[in-house]
């Protein structure tokens, strides 16, 4: 799953020193704790302001902060606020943002993660509740074990059910392109 394919492999190839080629923002243990007012937005910038120069050069539409539903949540009451506030925030509250970024950055959740963490079963479960994952979009890949797996999934619609299902029998592998065009926080 997601947890273990990307997020185990991610950090067990990271560090805070720039000998380490998956960079791991300093000062963003983020543990299960619930998360502080504004914490995500002081978490977004020390994973950008941490991250190498390479990664700060790619364009901003090529890259993006993955989030946990927690994280994003948080960015979000951020910006939106009531009281004595800005209109533009109060603005935000009451008409939504259909889209987050940071420094022009989209902010895109990954609410599976939340899901994923919240299971006792998972190695993370009782160390973090909060995940960030600052990278380019094209980065990540999966991979499959041999290509005419590809064509070995079959399909068929349940009148019952009133719904198409789908079975496959693949070996699934995930990996990244480049290490150092990505940095983490959890």
């Amino acid at each position: 799953d997601t947890i273990d394919g990307i997020w185990t492999q991610l950090i067990d190839n990271s560090g805070t020193a720039s000998t380490y080629c998956v960079r791991r923002a300093s000062g963003t243990s983020l543990g299960t704790a619930a998360l502080s007012s504004g914490e995500a937005l002081d978490v977004l910038e020390k994973v950008y302001a941490q991250s190498t120069n390479l990664l700060k050069a790619v364009p901003t539409n090529k890259k993006a902060f993955y989030v946990t539903g927690s994280i994003w949540d948080n960015y979000y009451n951020s910006l939106a606020a009531v009281g004595a506030v800005t209109e533009q925030a109060y603005t935000a509250l009451v008409k939504g943002m259909p889209m987050l970024t940071y420094k022009g950055i989209s902010v895109i959740p990954v609410r599976v993660w939340d899901t994923d963490l919240a299971d006792t079963d998972n190695p993370l479960n009782a160390t973090t509740a909060h995940l960030v994952l600052y990278t380019t979009k094209d980065n990540h890949r999966i991979g499959v074990e041999s290509s005419s797996d590809l064509n070995k999934v079959e399909g068929f619609y349940s009148r019952v059910d009133r719904k198409y299902l789908f079975s496959g029998d693949m070996k699934f592998g995930y990996t990244y392109l480049h290490c150092d065009l990505q940095t983490i926080a959890y």
